[in-house]
């Protein structure tokens, strides 16, 4: 027998929305029940956004490369790729570790595992 999934609560309010209610709720002094109350907004997702945990910061972890390094290592692999020159995995790797220590990036211990470089 098949199951189908309902989601028991839908999400009444947008983005848009809790930004406006976190917003009065700073320029009015009310409290986050009030405001939960006032605007029929979860309290749980006020106390996130208020606190940083959702949607305030990027995801992930840092990166050693910025994105122009990164986008030219991409542009370089797919230069030799270009001149029927296959790069294997390692050779991706082989090239990141020369292009890093160049640059004089601290890899840390902890990487992706083991064998990454």
């Amino acid at each position: 027998m098949v199951r189908n999934y309902v989601r028991e609560r839908v999400q009444t309010y947008s983005n848009v929305d809790i930004g406006e209610v976190i917003k009065s709720s700073k320029d009015d002094k009310m409290t986050i029940n009030e405001v939960s109350a006032k605007y029929n907004a979860p309290i749980s997702t006020l106390y996130n956004r208020l606190s940083g945990h959702n949607g305030s910061s990027a995801r992930g972890g840092t990166t050693i490369l910025s994105k122009e390094e990164e986008s030219h290592l991409v542009y370089v692999i797919k230069t030799m790729q270009d001149y029927n020159h296959p790069v294997s995995n390692s050779n991706v790797c082989t090239i990141v570790r020369w292009c890093t220590t160049q640059l004089k990036k601290d890899i840390p211990d902890n990487g992706p595992g083991k064998d990454w470089f």
